[in-house]
């Protein structure tokens, strides 16, 4: 029997994978190359960490959380 939202979980597949072939995937390389671009600076640091989350959250949108560390 599967597990309770495993099911909920696979009705986001589709369309994250729609989303990386339309746009994601270029949407992802240009916030690696701003995350690269503010490591270059001590200043940028903490903004590239955030430039690659969204990266990350670029590749796939959808059923995805963005949760904080503090």
């Amino acid at each position: 029997m599967p597990r309770a939202g495993t099911r909920f979980r696979s009705m986001f597949r589709a369309p994250c994978y729609v989303w990386i072939l339309l746009g994601g995937i270029i949407t992802a390389i240009g916030w690696a190359l701003a995350g690269i671009i503010f490591y270059i600076t001590i200043v940028g640091i903490p903004l590239g960490r955030q430039a690659f989350k969204m990266a990350k959250l670029s590749l796939m949108p959808f059923g995805a959380e963005v949760r904080s560390i503090d």
